[in-house]
């Protein structure tokens, strides 16, 4: 089968308008999208041990018979555990499936599969829950590296990945390497169709680590092309004039003084907003960049009360709806006290406020917008938006950043990060914004610090988080959503 790079995933068998709609959720809707669909990890199943050799409490990868029946019991309603064991030539263990019957069809005394999952103890017997698992035939070769591909409801990473093969066996041998094969060769770099391969199903890791090298270097390229072509277009663009005011009414609801770097950002700004040359005002592009707590978002509510003293609308975007509400909360009482209205748009947000502040923003009796990736829709529309802010700028992409900002050709835009990045890198990535840097921390606020810990500390994770809160201290936690696969089987078998 012989198809165009942007072709519809409906060309593809097996993807009907249901499958379809699952894979646009996740953007993709052309089989160049699906390659470009990167895996997110990759559980590597070749590196197999004996139970003898595996150790408990990690994730293994074994070669075992199956040595007797699938027993099947209802533990609970709604709740059924299926067990079964298994053996290699060192040793056994107790295999346990839950709310998964129909194991008992691929399971029989004497098959042999492959099994990757958690190795533990359980009343002194070695166990597997709920692992992944492959017919083992010694004519059949399996794949040492598994693809862990994002999902969406209703898609499993198996699906997924049958998805991908399907495409690259249609496309991946006739995609056009764009890359001139001189730039390429002294960069000693794979061609395009390699990497594509080899970055959904490496043959071993020194094909993924050289894929992954090829895909990144196309990806910083093209970054740094469009950052380039962006400053250019910036340099003839004109923005909203702004016309220079006192902050002081702002400044006396505060309780507390700025920092000296939060003054030094908050100048760079209104010099931003308020600079006209030969009589037009270019656009601010700036990005402020700080540790969590360092006092960003009064930063930020400056530049949204120097905008709107001069009559224009201002809107802040944060990638959740946590964060969103939080800015939310705290602009909230400022502002209306100063006289401007403040309103916040959500994905969660009810049709009938939804269509409320739709009409006010165009009516421009709302001044501020606080909100999500909500803001990005082709029904929000202002009256006379002067400012973009963007809170978490590394969670946004250029695309969406350029979407809010369209909203008016004339506007100024101000990013928000707290990603601790060197000036040099933040150059070489935001080459079309200039950069603002809070260093220090408001008088009493300590600074926050992050750590990356595995399972082994989780004894002591659970104790720091029980004296915290005995303290009088607050802690949150932030799951991940699991999503079961469209028919009931497990994401991944």
């Amino acid at each position: 089968m012989s198809l165009q790079h942007d072709a519809p995933l409906l060309s593809l068998s097996g993807v009907g308008k249901s499958r379809a709609e699952q894979f646009a959720r996740l953007g993709v809707r052309t089989l160049t999208e699906l390659l470009y669909l990167f895996p997110r990890a990759y559980e590597k199943r070749g590196d197999t041990r004996t139970l003898r050799d595996c150790e408990v409490g990690t994730t293994v990868s074994v070669i075992l018979t199956i040595g007797t029946t699938v027993s099947s019991a209802m533990i609970r309603r709604g709740m059924t555990v299926s067990k079964l064991r298994a053996f290699d030539e060192t040793g056994a263990v107790e295999i346990v499936f839950f709310n998964s019957p129909f194991v008992k069809q691929v399971f029989t005394v004497g098959a042999t599969f492959r099994f990757y999952g958690m190795l533990t103890v359980n009343r002194g017997r070695l166990q597997l829950t709920s692992p992944k698992y492959e017919a083992y035939l010694p004519d059949v070769p399996l794949l040492d590296f598994y693809p862990v591909y994002p999902l969406t409801a209703g898609l499993s990473s198996k699906v997924l990945a049958k998805t991908v093969r399907q495409a690259l066996d249609a496309i991946g041998t006739s995609i056009e390497d764009f890359l001139p094969e001189e730039i390429r060769l002294s960069m000693q770099l794979p061609a395009l169709s390699y990497a594509l391969e080899n970055v959904h199903f490496p043959k071993d890791e020194k094909s993924l680590a050289k894929s992954v090298r090829r895909l990144a270097f196309d990806e910083m390229l093209l970054f740094a092309l469009t950052v380039s072509q962006s400053a250019v277009q910036n340099s003839h663009l004109k923005a909203v004039t702004v016309n220079p005011c006192s902050v002081r009414p702002y400044l006396d609801l505060l309780p507390y003084e700025l920092t000296g770097a939060q003054k030094r950002a908050v100048n760079e700004i209104y010099a931003d907003l308020t600079r006209t040359r030969n009589g037009i005002t270019p656009p601010m592009t700036r990005i402020l960049v700080g540790d969590v707590g360092c006092g960003k978002t009064v930063c930020a509510a400056l530049a949204i009360y120097i905008t709107v003293q001069s009559g224009y609308q201002c809107a802040l975007m944060a990638p959740t709806e946590i964060l969103a509400r939080q800015h939310y909360t705290e602009l909230l009482e400022s502002f209306e006290k100063l006289g401007y209205r403040c309103a916040l748009l959500l994905g969660s947000t009810k049709a009938k406020p939804r269509r409320e502040i739709y009409e006010q923003l165009r009516t421009g009796e709302i001044d501020v917008l606080i909100g999500t990736h909500a803001l990005l829709s082709d029904k929000v529309e202002f009256s006379n938006l002067g400012l973009v802010i963007t809170d978490e700028q590394h969670r946004f992409g250029v695309g969406q950043r350029a979407t809010l900002k369209n909203k008016s050709l004339s506007t100024h835009l101000l990013v928000m990060s707290a990603t601790p990045i060197p000036r040099t890198l933040a150059l070489s990535l935001y080459g079309d914004l200039d950069i603002s840097k809070i260093y220090e921390m408001p008088k009493g606020r300590m600074r926050v610090d992050t750590h990356l810990v595995n399972e082994s500390y989780r004894a002591r994770l659970n104790g720091f988080i029980r004296k915290t809160v005995a303290e009088g201290g607050q802690c949150y936690i932030v799951c991940p959503s699991i999503e079961s696969s469209e028919d009931g089987e497990p994401l991944y078998t």
